[in-house]
């Protein structure tokens, strides 16, 4: 048993009882959830120009971008994105969100929330850039509480840009602090 296990368990003197039927209600939503986003990601990549190449599912990416002129030196980019196809001449970038409306309308949840991520999607689609200028870059992130809703960045154009941009300001701010 690894150590954190033990400290963990060495902080409750008595057993934490399990509700087995809200483990297997929560298995099957989550199971439900997985073939709703599959399904909706098959639809939309059913309708893309040429065809897909190849599909992967949690696909690992690491790059290293050289910052220029932009006041950051290096940037190392890395990790998985949720589902990742190829067509001829495109990379989509398919990333599950869980966050929760509420009673918040849906479109101006999405708005938002595609406000919200824009950082973490420009990552992806600057990685894919740097690594291969030669395609182009469209981000989708799939709602998995708006029965799996998809929702496409507007702009990917000059992602590495833009991504450096913003990491430049960022750093400006923090220095001046």
């Amino acid at each position: 048993m690894p150590d954190f296990a033990r400290e963990v368990l060495a902080g409750h003197d008595e057993p934490v009882a399990v509700d087995e039927e809200g483990i297997d209600d929560a298995i099957e939503v989550a199971a439900q959830t997985a073939v709703s986003a599959r399904t909706r990601i098959d639809e939309v990549l059913a309708g893309v120009d040429g065809d897909v190449l190849a599909r992967y599912d949690e696909y690992r990416l690491d790059v290293e971008i050289d910052g220029g002129e932009r006041g950051v030196d290096r940037v190392d980019l890395g990790g998985e994105i949720d589902h990742f196809a190829v067509t001829d001449n495109t990379y989509h970038v398919f990333d599950y969100k869980t966050d929760r409306a509420g009673s918040q309308d849906a479109d101006e949840f999405i708005e938002a929330r595609m406000a919200h991520h824009e950082p973490h999607l420009l990552a992806y689609a600057g990685a894919l850039q740097a690594a291969d200028p030669t395609q182009d870059v469209v981000v989708r992130l799939v709602f998995t509480d708006l029965d799996c809703r998809v929702a496409t960045m507007e702009e990917a154009d000059d992602a590495v840009a833009r991504l450096l941009d913003m990491l430049s300001t960022n750093l400006r701010e923090q220095r001046a602090e």
